[in-house]
């Protein structure tokens, strides 16, 4: 998607919200978690973290959600490393 519409898509979430319609959205962009309410991070159908961004960087005592994301991916690709 090209920013504009990048852009006019995230103006129109936002005035749902302001509606209370509740929305899921799926992202692999960082910076779009951060835009939302509430963040769960996923990996093979499972839960790993929760939270508002807020808290999910206080928690992981990280500056980005690159970072957040970039841990739990480095240390997954490990685990499944000692499993083969």
């Amino acid at each position: 998607v090209d920013p504009l519409s990048r852009r006019d898509f995230w103006k129109l979430l936002y005035e749902f919200r302001e509606e209370e319609i509740t929305i899921l959205v799926t992202t692999s962009y960082m910076d779009e978690a951060l835009k939302c309410e509430e963040v769960h991070l996923l990996f093979e159908g499972k839960d790993l973290l929760e939270g508002t961004p807020e808290e999910i960087l206080k928690k992981e005592k990280a500056h980005s959600f690159e970072e957040v994301f970039l841990r739990y991916d480095s240390s997954l690709e490990k685990a499944e490393g000692a499993s083969k």
